[in-house]
């Protein structure tokens, strides 16, 4: 599961194909509300990564255990294709 951690602008702008977007202020809730499971594969992206680790520690503090921050969205493109 990737995540955009940006805002809904941002996210309009350019996105990964099939990421969800949640702000990560409001990752944790957003990802119980979703009912991601704790231990699933979770991997995070912003503009550069550091909003994508404050949503990394967010969730590893709210007791999820398996979360990857990509960096930015160029990253995380990259990250995506090689997945196909």
């Amino acid at each position: 599961m990737i995540i955009d951690v940006r805002s809904s602008s941002e996210f309009s702008d350019k996105h990964v194909e099939d990421a969800l977007n949640i702000e990560h202020s409001d990752i944790a809730n957003g990802a119980q509300q979703r009912n991601i499971e704790k231990d699933s594969a979770i991997y995070l992206y912003c503009g550069t990564g550091k909003r994508a680790e404050m949503a990394r520690q967010s969730l590893l503090k709210a007791g999820y255990s398996n979360v990857t921050n990509l960096g930015g969205l160029q990253q995380a493109l990259e990250f995506s294709s090689s997945q196909d």
